[in-house]
């Protein structure tokens, strides 16, 4: 089964959600927190992880995940999308399904 994450970033704490299985837990955006989310994802082996964009306290926990082979999305309120992990030459193939994602992953937001 394919896995997908989305975590919701706070100024103390990280909140993640996996989907479709709907396991929840959270980890303390510090050190041991970020030990602790990366060692959870990397035995989750998701598909996606997405990331909310929240004034800059996403770069800690995007940091941690730059050091794994995840592919992850920062998504901020005005629906603009970081995509790290991707390759330039990726990036084209990847556009169309990224915009698409980037719908969806709103449209259900605003629900």
């Amino acid at each position: 089964m394919e896995l997908f994450v989305g975590i919701d970033v706070a100024k103390d704490r990280l909140d993640i959600c996996v989907r479709p299985s709907a396991e929840t837990f959270a980890v303390t955006r510090d050190g041991e927190g970020l030990e602790r989310l990366v060692g959870r994802l990397h035995a989750l082996t998701p598909v996606l992880v997405v990331m909310e964009a929240t004034g800059g306290y996403e770069a800690v926990a995007a940091s941690a995940l730059a050091m794994t082979e995840l592919l992850y999305l920062a998504l901020d309120e005005r629906q603009q999308v970081r995509v790290d992990r991707i390759g330039v030459g990726r990036w084209h193939a990847m556009r169309k399904i990224l915009v698409a994602l980037e719908r969806a992953v709103f449209q259900q937001l605003r629900r």
